[in-house]
């Protein structure tokens, strides 16, 4: 439907730092997080990074193991670990 955003299990926030130029991009997680859920946001995540600005960070604190293509694209995006498993 026109106007209609779906709810999906993560969380993005944006904190712009305007004193540096940065924009960072933290990304948490949560519950029912399906492979669906992570190829959308490993896709978002490398169409981002092509803002030079950007810098991320993630957090798996709810216990999801990241997929092969999530942690491939967390990897080129240079992603922050913060909580949860490595990747």
């Amino acid at each position: 439907m026109p106007g209609k955003v779906g709810v999906v299990p993560y969380e993005i926030s944006l904190d712009r730092d305007m004193e540096n130029g940065l924009d960072r991009y933290t990304i948490v997680v949560g519950p029912g997080f399906t492979s669906a859920d992570s190829r959308e946001l490993a896709d978002w995540l490398l169409a981002a990074a092509q803002n030079p600005t950007a810098g991320f960070a993630i957090d798996f604190s709810n216990g999801h193991e990241p997929d092969r293509e999530l942690s491939t694209a967390l990897a080129v995006v240079g992603a922050e670990y913060l909580a949860g498993l490595g990747y």
